[in-house]
């Protein structure tokens, strides 16, 4: 993968290539999260057979199973057309490397008067392929009933034997958050997202047939031979509208190629106007699924989706022999609640380590970082974030664990110049307590010793 490769189309794009990175010191400062200093952002974190850790985000970050890191530079622009940031990424040995991107926007959708009535979701998605050290780009797989402009790849990860799956969202008739328009209108959408197999070769559909409107929202892997999926079913009133959405899970059989849709549990609270499931981790070990669920009971202003009144959070597990069941969050304490009409507590992360124990990250008021928890025989263990110098707060973005136990994050930033993004902070799971965990590459191994740019 070490290397400099020129794309054949042009002598001004060249492929990624990865050298080795190490570990530095944990300054506790943002801007010091990584050296050389760069506009950075990770994003999604995953264990991949074969490979290790990967890290997904402007630059790949790669921590192989003896725990050393490795760099992938060159993903800006490695193609004409391809931009953005790499979204996915996912390794079998059969496909080889498979780099997402997916660069999104909005269109204004006007009426007959000229007057904006809804904005269209616009994606640009790309694949980047290496496969026996060759670089390729492969073309997304087709979509029924949608233009390519209005699906997203939300999700990969590798198959049983040996391909990739891909889960994409069609966002197109699902944007809102827009003040002075009504609430999103399906517009006679026939499906929100899908299911595909990629052997190298060519592309398989795997959605179930009648899935209606079911978005999904996360996926693990359960055993062997089995995925679990997550996320929500949507409903529409007569004239279009969006209504309400509830959980909905099932679990995919890769031996025999049938879905099994799983019974919802009981809501917490009813009526409950709106619940979904958001994110999955599996204990492979004993085929169980840990669920979290963002639960509304209703919203401040009829005309906003994404504004609630009253927003809570719950934790779920499911397993063949004893069905759902649920767990509370602990209390928050009195003092951290100023405003409690304005207080909320998302599920941001979801992970199980190798012992079986869920381990959550949370997101509440903007001006505060939340612990992390994890459930230990039905009770719950606290383990504070670092805090980190330049951020105001900050809350985990996405977890996961590599067979050794440990623990890696990437984390959602809020405060001075990173407010409202994913930006260049890794954290570190090491024996009891989580840290930051800076991270440099030498020049010297760069392409053109760094002098095309800090990426390339």
């Amino acid at each position: 993968m070490i290397g400099c490769v020129q794309a054949a189309s042009t002598g001004a794009w060249a492929w990624p290539y990865e050298i080795p990175a190490k570990w530095i010191g944990h300054t506790g400062f943002f801007h010091s999260g990584i050296r050389p200093a760069v506009n950075m952002i990770l994003s999604t974190v995953s264990y991949v057979p074969g490979k290790g850790v990967l890290v997904a985000g402007t630059a790949i970050l790669r921590i192989d199973d003896e725990g050393k890191p490795h760099v992938m530079l060159g993903t800006l622009r490695p193609a004409p057309g391809v931009y953005e940031t790499p979204s996915e990424v996912t390794y079998t040995p059969r496909v080889g490397l498979l780099i997402a991107y997916d660069h999104s926007g909005f269109a204004p959708v006007e009426d007959e008067e000229g007057r904006i009535v809804r904005y269209r979701f616009l994606s640009y998605k790309h694949i980047l392929r290496q496969y026996q050290d060759r670089w390729s780009l492969v073309d997304p797989p087709k979509v029924p009933d949608v233009s390519g402009d209005d699906w997203t790849i939300e999700a990969m990860m590798p198959a049983r034997d040996g391909g990739v799956y891909v889960f994409g969202t069609n966002r197109g008739p699902m944007v809102a958050n827009i003040p002075h328009l009504p609430r999103p209108r399906l517009e006679g959408a026939r499906w929100l997202s899908r299911a595909f197999h990629y052997d190298g070769e060519q592309w398989r559909d795997l959605t179930p047939s009648g899935l209606g409107l079911v978005e999904f929202r996360s996926e693990c892997r359960l055993s062997d031979h089995e995925i679990a999926v997550v996320g929500r079913v949507v409903k529409a009133r007569e004239d279009g509208f969006l209504d309400r959405f509830d959980p909905w899970a099932a679990i995919y059989d890769e031996l025999s190629g049938r879905w099994q849709v799983l019974p919802p549990p009981r809501p917490p609270l009813h009526p409950l106007l709106r619940w979904r499931f958001s994110h999955a981790a599996c204990d492979r070990t004993k085929r169980r699924v840990w669920v979290s669920a963002d639960c509304v009971v209703h919203e401040a202003r009829s005309n906003w989706i994404f504004r609630f009144s009253q927003e809570f959070a719950k934790l779920y597990s499911y397993d063949g022999e004893s069905g759902w069941r649920v767990y509370d969050l602990p209390e928050r304490p009195e003092e951290e609640i100023e405003e409690p009409d304005d207080a909320f507590r998302a599920i941001t992360a979801l992970a199980v380590s190798p012992d079986g124990t869920p381990w959550i990250g949370l997101q509440t008021e903007l001006e505060r970082t939340a612990p992390v928890l994890r459930l230990v025989e039905g009770e719950w263990r606290v383990y504070p974030l670092p805090k980190v110098s330049g951020v105001s707060a900050y809350h985990p973005w996405s977890m996961g664990f590599d067979p050794r136990g440990e623990g890696w994050a990437t984390a959602f930033v809020f405060g001075g110049a990173a407010t409202g993004s994913a930006g260049p902070l890794l954290l570190r799971m090491r024996g009891d307590h989580w840290e930051q965990q800076n991270w440099t590459w030498s020049w010297w191994r760069q392409r053109g010793f760094g002098l095309f740019g800090p990426l390339r």
